[in-house]
């Protein structure tokens, strides 16, 4: 049986912890394999915290739209927001070559990285104004 979160983050920091925390509470998360809580945590985490370190220009409150389906075997995030228009997708990611020393990698990057890599599939669009990025996350619930 799927289930559907949506919830709206504004653009600061606390509001990001408060909702990772909230979602770590409630009981469909609770069925999540390991390996799922992992990779969802750490993906939205890292994109919803590139929305508010780099989206904005401005000192306003933003809000950033999650929408988050899971089922028996996938979840899918889907992340909208109003800020510069910005593809993941597209974006070179200099901090990943893992055969540089990690004191050697450029700053920035490694986050996007990493998301790419924890998802099985991420696509985006830009539409009247919102940057809207999809993600897919395999890997079963607890007990298949």
């Amino acid at each position: 049986m799927e289930q559907i979160l949506r919830y709206r983050v504004q653009n600061d920091f606390s509001a990001l912890s408060r909702f990772l925390e909230e979602l770590r509470g409630l009981p469909g998360y609770a069925r999540l394999n390991e390996r799922q809580a992992y990779r969802l945590g750490l993906v939205l985490e890292e994109m919803i915290s590139n929305i508010i370190k780099y989206g904005y220009d401005d000192s306003k409150v933003h809000e950033i739209e999650v929408v988050i389906r899971w089922g028996d075997m996938k979840i899918t995030v889907e992340l909208s927001d109003d800020g510069h228009p910005f593809d993941p997708m597209r974006h070179h990611c200099p901090g990943s070559n893992s055969a540089e020393p990690l004191e050697q990698r450029p700053i920035g990057g490694l986050g996007i990285h990493l998301a790419r890599q924890m998802s099985e599939e991420m696509t985006y669009r830009r539409e009247n104004g919102r940057n809207i990025l999809q993600i897919q996350i395999g890997g079963g619930v607890a007990g298949d």
